[in-house]
């Protein structure tokens, strides 16, 4: 469809897409295609023709264009033009079978990469907002130094009182319990501060069992 003006119509009940030269849009050839000729996918197709048929009725009706019914028929059949620019890669002209106008549909813009700042800071933080550096630190902070001092007391009372491989296991355990939440937290405005200090904590524990461990067994 690259380098070609396409038109999302309906025709006889059914929903085609218009090709015409792009270079020549008034004078060129134009070619009829069904959703079906272009890789549109099985469900975008059926629901294109299901929205066809909807129109066709609605037009051989000659109801009202301010009607409910036809304000829906009108704002699906943007929507599924939308979907077909998005699966083409490119603009869609859309022909509203209630007010008989073209509107032209860009494809939407493709997803970004994740910045590291968004992936450390969450999906909710935008460049324009202030970062909460000092609130924030604070919260990392206070909840590693909770997070270490409590899984260094209970690896090291099990390595001295039960065997050192307990503690271990109980250092994965407890790894594997709470990863699951600090995932989830790290999208959440301020939770998001206390996850990263946790998983510091977390990281902590790890080299401060490692040490215990090894001081035992040597």
């Amino acid at each position: 469809m690259t380098g070609a003006r396409v038109e999302l119509r309906v025709r006889d009940k059914r929903a085609v897409l218009v090709r015409t030269p792009a270079d020549n849009t008034t004078t060129g050839e134009s070619s009829v295609l069904e959703p079906s000729d272009v890789p549109l996918g099985a469900e975008l197709t059926a629901a294109l023709h299901e929205w066809a048929r909807v129109a066709a009725v609605l037009d051989t009706g000659r109801q009202a264009q301010h009607t409910e019914t036809a304000v829906l028929v009108s704002r699906r059949g943007r929507q599924l033009a939308t979907g077909v620019a998005a699966a083409l890669r490119t603009t869609v002209h859309y022909h509203d079978p209630v007010a008989g106008a073209l509107v032209p549909v860009p494809p939407a813009a493709e997803d970004r990469a994740e910045t590291t700042a968004e992936a450390l800071l969450g999906v909710s933080y935008h460049p324009s907002e202030p970062v909460p550096w000092l609130s924030g630190s604070t919260l990392a902070l206070f909840s590693s130094v909770v997070v270490t001092v409590a899984i260094l007391a209970l690896t090291t009372e099990l390595g001295a009182h039960v065997a050192w491989w307990t503690a271990a296991v109980a250092l994965v355990i407890v790894t594997a319990g709470v990863t699951p939440a600090l995932w989830l937290a790290r999208n959440q405005p301020i939770l998001r501060w206390g996850a990263l200090g946790a998983a510091i904590g977390l990281l902590c524990s790890w080299v401060g069992t490692g040490v215990l461990i090894w001081q035992t067994v040597s």
